[in-house]
């Protein structure tokens, strides 16, 4: 991976990044030592308050892979939608240019969008914004972009 954050530091604002290459900051907003998504694993997680104050990021210089997958597990029930994880051109607040987006919208619905060219992107059907944890992956290829949620392509 070219990232990795497990987000399950138990204090401060610093993110550990699990494959060494990219630690990240948190912009505030995040509360340490949730319980995680996956019961058998004593590993803690980290929320997010739902604004744009609940950030984290990294500088990561160059531009997004042609073959990626964007991932993230989620448990929310917003209904506010909003980003989830993401590639833009600016560390902390919104970015102009943004590409390979994993977001939700204000109905729960799950996307995959992605800047090659035209804007693209993928949406689920059904909404996620249950309260249950849900893995969301984001997959590109060549010219081929997938959306999965649990497991299944969307």
């Amino acid at each position: 991976p070219m990232a990795y954050w497990r987000l399950g530091e138990l204090s401060g604002s610093a993110l550990g990044d699990a494959s060494g290459f990219h630690p990240a900051t948190s912009a505030g907003g995040i509360t340490r030592g949730a319980a995680g998504a996956l019961t058998a694993d004593t590993d803690k997680a980290s929320t997010f308050n739902g604004s744009s104050t609940g950030t984290a990021y990294t500088a990561v210089v160059g531009n997004a892979r042609d073959t990626v997958s964007v991932e993230a597990w989620v448990r929310t029930t917003t209904r506010s939608g909003g980003k989830i994880v993401g590639f833009g051109n600016s560390s902390t607040g919104t970015s102009s240019l943004a590409d390979r987006h994993l977001y939700m919208d204000n109905g729960g619905r799950l996307y995959f969008g992605m800047m090659s060219g035209p804007f693209h992107a993928l949406a689920t059907t059904g909404a996620y914004n249950d309260g249950a944890w849900h893995h969301v992956v984001g997959a590109f290829e060549g010219t081929t972009m997938r959306l999965y949620v649990d497991g299944v392509l969307r």
